[in-house]
């Protein structure tokens, strides 16, 4: 699962790659990332939008530790 997403509030965009969350620094990043999902499936990555409780949760499940 592979997104872009922005929280209400901030002006960050941010790039989710089902594991981390990493901040996009410039608009060519967007555009780097989104050529290369792009090519891959078809159609432009998703962008999501939610509150900052959204984020979160999504934060502390994405820093967790693997189960193994």
């Amino acid at each position: 699962m592979k997104c872009f997403f922005e929280v209400e509030g901030d002006p960050t965009l941010y790039y989710f790659d089902g594991k981390g969350i990493t901040g996009i620094a410039h608009p060519d990043e967007k555009g780097i990332l989104n050529t290369i999902y792009k090519a891959n499936y078809g159609k432009d990555m998703p962008t999501v939008r939610r509150a900052v409780g959204w984020f979160s949760r999504l934060r502390s499940v994405s820093t967790r530790p693997l189960v193994k």
